[in-house]
């Protein structure tokens, strides 16, 4: 029975053994990049509309460093960001393909018989690698999103009652109808991005192991004539993956429409009212150009969650189901064997002068395999 795609996803995930703590540090990173470029923005338009009612040079002396400190820090806290990111993906791959192999080795079955190498290859390290660019494209931005959501809005709510309810509406959409909309189109479209790319693995791998064979028996040109279908298949799966991203990015700037709308009335409001200085009413005017950021990055966050659930379903075919040791029968104990293997130094090739493998060491555990 294959895995559905949400439990082989939980799956994986846990065998990406991701450290809380070190996705706590990424996620701030992000969140401390984003935030130093949303105080740009508000400091940007503060100083920009303040300077217009000339008041003395002093008094805008703090905004000037303001926006030099903001301008630096979102370039070092940027970099800063993609290092913990990297890092946890890359170490969260390691884990993967360590417990993948060791699942495969606790396998009883044939199952790995029936694959082809190339497949076998492919699951191993493209599907592998989408779960990587998972916890890059789809787990740390949607976290990043949600903080930006609440720090968009706490920032506004002192300005405008008007200006909040209007970049409320506009972060709901970007923030949520547009993801909803690409995963709902990308799970049509991902699975046959990842099936094609399989494939195309697998053919070449045939190809280049069997090119003799294939030449002398005449069917090399039609396995490479094949490997082109395919590769044509895989080009035309990833330009239909493509569009309903694209389609759903393109929501982004058109909500951006409705938050600017809603701060210009809003920021009208309050100047006839004559209750906000010219520096708020430039944040109000100003500030909803930079406050879809993160949610920019939410379409292709769905697109590559979408991706990674087919990926975590091939490889939970993989692997098969979970291992569990059967319950032992009524009145009898279990025997559990103390023994372990443990060997040091072990070197292996055709002469001892000439080993390939030297300095290995071996440990076994009691069912290990």
């Amino acid at each position: 029975m294959s895995p559905t795609a949400p439990s082989a996803l939980r799956r994986a995930e846990q065998a990406l053994q991701i450290p809380p703590a070190r996705l706590l540090a990424a996620v701030l990173a992000a969140c401390a990049t984003l935030g130093s470029a949303f105080a740009l923005a508000a400091v940007s338009a503060y100083l920009v509309t303040r300077a217009w009612t000339m008041p003395p040079v002093l008094d805008l002396t703090v905004a000037v460093v303001m926006v030099r400190a903001l301008g630096v820090s979102r370039g070092v806290f940027r970099w800063l960001e993609r290092m913990l990111t990297h890092d946890l993906a890359l170490r969260g791959v390691v884990s993967l393909r360590t417990n993948l192999f060791t699942a495969l080795a606790a396998r009883r079955d044939d199952a790995l018989t029936r694959l082809r190498r190339g497949d076998l290859l492919a699951r191993l390290g493209d599907d592998a690698q989408e779960l990587g660019d998972h916890v890059i494209k789809a787990i740390v931005p949607g976290l990043v999103a949600v903080v930006m959501f609440v720090v968009v809005l706490a920032t506004f709510a002192p300005l405008s009652l008007t200006a909040t309810t209007a970049m409320l509406a506009a972060l709901v959409v970007a923030s949520v109808l547009a993801p909803l909309a690409a995963l709902r189109a990308a799970r049509l479209t991902e699975d046959a991005v990842v099936t094609t790319r399989s494939s195309v693995s697998a053919q070449s791998l045939e190809i280049l192991d069997d090119a003799t064979s294939l030449r002398v028996d005449g069917r090399l040109g039609a396995a490479l004539e094949e490997l082109r279908q395919e590769q044509a298949a895989h080009d035309r799966a990833i330009d239909r993956a493509a569009l309903p991203s694209a389609l759903a990015s393109s929501a982004v700037p058109l909500t951006m429409i409705l938050a600017v709308t809603g701060s210009v009335l809003a920021a009208g409001a309050v100047w006839l009212d004559g209750g906000a200085s010219a520096g708020q009413i430039g944040i109000l005017l100003l500030l909803p150009l930079s406050s879809f950021e993160a949610a920019t990055a939410l379409p292709a966050a769905a697109t590559q969650y979408a991706r990674s659930r087919a990926a975590a379903q091939r490889l939970g075919l993989l692997v098969g189901p979970p291992a569990t040791d059967p319950a032992p029968a009524a009145g009898t104990i279990e025997q559990r064997s103390a023994a372990a293997l443990r060997a040091r130094g072990l070197s292996a090739g055709w002469t001892a002068q000439s080993a390939r493998v030297a300095g290995l060491d071996l440990d076994l555990e009691p069912g290990s395999r």
